[in-house]
C-alpha cells in the first residue's frame, strides 16, 4: 500500500504498477452500508491533481488512458466473492491550466452506471501520454 505517491519509485515504466481501488458502498462505523435497488444511478468522478515539475513538462491536450474494471456481489455472496460486470479501456483528455502556484486540472467523468448493487471499481492507470 502506497501512502504517498510522491515517495513511490516505480520498478519499471509500466504505470499499471499503480492501481486505485474503491469499494462502494463502504464501511462506516463498522457497519457495511448497502445500496438500495431504488437508487437510479451511480456517477464516478476522477479528480487528477498534478504537481508541477521542472523535469516533466505538461503537454497540452495530454491523453489519460484508464483500464476500468467493475464487479459486483450480492448479499448472498461471500465477502470476497466478486463477479466481473464490465472491463473497458477509456481515454480522457486532460485539460490543465498552469499558474505560478500549481497546475490545476478539471474533474473527469469516469463512469455513469444505471443499476446498483454493491460494486467494486478497480481503476488501473496504465498509460499517460
Amino acid at each position: 500500500l502506497i501512502g504517498d505517491l510522491s515517495s513511490f519509485t516505480p520498478s519499471s515504466f509500466d504505470l499499471r504498477e499503480i492501481v486505485f481501488v474503491a469499494q462502494m458502498p463502504h464501511v462506516r462505523e463498522r457497519i457495511q452500508l448497502e445500496y438500495s435497488p431504488w437508487f437510479q444511478f451511480l456517477l464516478g468522478l476522477l479528480q487528477v491533481e498534478v504537481e508541477y515539475s521542472d523535469v516533466f513538462h505538461y503537454v497540452d491536450g495530454a491523453l489519460l488512458e484508464l483500464e476500468v474494471r467493475m464487479g459486483y456481489r450480492t448479499n448472498a455472496d461471500a465477502a470476497d466473492d466478486w463477479h466481473n460486470l464490465i472491463a473497458t479501456n477509456i481515454t480522457r483528455t486532460l485539460e490543465c491550466t498552469i499558474s505560478d502556484e500549481k497546475v490545476k486540472m478539471i474533474v473527469l467523468s469516469e463512469f455513469n452506471f444505471n443499476s446498483l448493487n454493491e460494486h467494486l471499481i478497480k481503476t488501473s492507470l496504465f498509460k499517460a501520454h
